[in-house]
């Protein structure tokens, strides 16, 4: 005998509370109805009592989960077969749990996800913007298109995207321990039901609000996409989400928007030029994120586009590169006495502003940013076309402002300061282990020189220490005019300081301080003899003669120098350091 929720057989009446299967017994509308269908359709009246948007569906969706079988299979369950456990998951949808938590699946285009506590239940939103991605990927000229998810909670967008764009390769970044849990579980169930998926979609546990997540892909991604929280704080939002939807992917700070500005900062530091984007976002935040992703940042066609139900739901922009940057810049001659301190303060600000600046050294011209805001720092290295794998130097106005950024001076240090500062000689020390900065891969290393000109000096007393490089384009020689570094940079840089063409365009000498003898690793404008004037034990290249001697690591300048990872000369490849 089946019995219904109560334990009642049918049409037994039930007990205070219980629905009735029909409106007295011998009903017609129950002989020609199976009892599943008939308690189907008393759950739908119950859940739109309790506000569920789509009773109908949920009660035949959670039937069918219980059941086992397919939601056009409820007809064929007979009244013996009924199960009991649906009242009980009834009640669970009744009391505003998720669907897709009592059921434990939620579809997405062609996807049948793991979902549970502790992860975002995706949306039929999100399937739009999704939609659009992929289309966007499959109209590329590129054969093996690199993609970024930021957030993927489930793993929705990847998996979908790596299995409508085979030869597509996602990498999944989600920071919540929990929800990085169900995208691994996830991919690993479609990798044994989709074998082409296997090895394309990585999950990665990261903050796509941190700098530091995917810096290895920096510069090389065709599309970034994300459906980051959006909520502003604060606001009403149905038991659904507030009770069950992790905080972590719902709530953005006053006005919603902060993860979103973090996406944007991210995306452009990932994507290649002609790479795109494209974000999630409320209904009502279509305006507010378009001018997220302003053209004067550098974005190009950015769009708004809809959801299936007509309202405001992703924004959509395209990446040029850093040639697309519309920052004015503005030359000041300070070889005029005139400008000369007009332009001194419009540089001290424009770096206090995350903005680049072209200055004078005493080798050449270099492109400076302030040394502690990485996203000034990665705006420099993407107008010169180069990777984090050779760092950027730190140009410093005093010598005090070096001991503070180094661990240990060392036993020669402070001496070959004394004698060389302002002066060639780029000095390579260990790093403060305290700073918070992100100048490259550095190795635990930092590599500093005090140059010996009067405008750099002025600028860098104001501004504190600045990552510098030689002003140029990856593989063209450096500048030894503003106007020259004007051509190779355009108007990425803010602000240009023109003291006429270097005369001396040699670069600095680099000498690695951090194993126990100092080691040459470029010879440059300062020679060998004069430093071990002050340094008798100075090595010019030979191996260490005593493993214990050496340095932890090879600095990236040694390394850049013999394998020219920054395709330039030597000369070139000076950091005006």
């Amino acid at each position: 005998m089946s019995v219904s929720p109560g334990g009642r057989p049918p049409g037994d009446p039930p007990p205070a509370g219980m629905p009735s299967t029909a409106d007295s017994p011998g009903d017609p509308a129950e002989d020609s109805c199976s009892l599943l269908l008939a308690e189907i359709g008393l759950a739908v009246s119950r859940l739109a009592e309790a506000g569920v948007e789509s009773p109908r569906a949920d009660a035949e969706l959670i039937a069918a989960a219980v059941h086992g079988i397919k939601r056009t299979e409820l007809h064929m369950v007979p009244d013996s077969a009924f199960d009991a456990k649906f009242w009980a998951d009834i009640a669970r949808r009744e009391a505003r749990e998720p669907l897709q938590h009592i059921t434990g699946r939620a579809g997405f285009r062609y996807l049948d996800l793991a979902v549970g506590p502790g992860v975002f239940v995706p949306r039929p939103e999100t399937e739009v913007m999704t939609g659009w991605v992929i289309d966007k990927l499959r109209a590329m000229d590129v054969d093996a298109p690199i993609v970024v998810d930021l957030g993927t909670g489930s793993g929705a967008i990847a998996l979908s995207v790596a299995q409508e764009v085979p030869r597509a390769r996602v990498h999944a970044v989600e920071a919540d321990p929990l929800a990085r849990v169900w995208a691994e579980r996830n991919v690993t169930e479609y990798v044994e039901n989709v074998p082409y998926t296997a090895g394309r979609v990585m999950v990665h546990a990261g903050d796509f609000c941190s700098s530091a997540v995917l810096p290895e892909l920096d510069g090389t991604v065709d599309c970034v996409v994300s459906n980051p929280p959006y909520i502003p704080v604060g606001a009403v939002v149905p038991p659904e989400v507030g009770e069950y939807d992790p905080p972590s992917a719902l709530w953005s700070g006053a006005d919603g928007l902060n993860a979103i500005r973090a996406v944007e900062r991210t995306a452009r530091r990932l994507l290649r030029p002609g790479g795109v984007v494209a974000v999630e976002h409320g209904s009502v935040q279509g305006a507010a994120v378009y001018w997220v992703f302003a053209e004067e940042l550098g974005w190009r066609d950015t769009r708004n586009n809809k959801d299936l139900a007509d309202r405001d739901r992703f924004v959509t922009a395209s990446w040029p590169g850093p040639e697309g940057l519309l920052v004015m810049s503005t030359v000041y001659d300070v070889a005029s006495s005139e400008l000369r301190a007009s332009g001194i303060d419009a540089a001290v600000a424009a770096v206090r502003n995350g903005d680049l600046v072209v200055l004078p050294t005493d080798t050449v011209y270099g492109i400076g940013a302030d040394a502690f805001t990485p996203p000034a720092v990665r705006a420099m290295l993407a107008a010169k076309g180069r990777g984090r794998s050779v760092p950027s130097p730190v140009l410093v106005g005093t010598p005090r402002a070096a001991a503070a950024l180094v661990e240990d001076m060392g036993a020669f240090g402070q001496d070959l300061i004394d004698e060389f500062w302002p002066g060639a000689l780029t000095l390579v020390f260990r790093a403060s282990p305290t700073l918070l900065w992100d100048i490259g891969e550095t190795k635990g290393t930092v590599a500093l020189r005090m140059p010996l000109h009067p405008i750099a000096l002025e600028v860098l007393k104001q501004t504190g220490p600045m990552a510098v490089s030689s002003a140029n384009r990856h593989g063209i020689a450096p500048a030894t005019t503003a106007s020259e570094a004007q051509r190779q940079l355009g108007e990425v840089v803010s602000v240009y300081l023109d003291s006429g063409p270097c005369t001396d365009n040699t670069p600095s000498t680099i000498l690695d301080l951090t194993g126990t003898i100092p080691r040459v690793l470029r010879e440059g404008a300062i020679s060998v003899d004069r430093l071990r004037k002050v340094s008798s034990v100075i090595t010019d290249g030979v191996p260490y003669p005593d493993a214990a001697e050496k340095p932890a690591l090879p600095h990236p300048l040694e390394v850049s120098d013999t394998a020219s990872d920054s395709g330039e000369p030597p000369s070139a490849g000076d950091p005006v350091s």
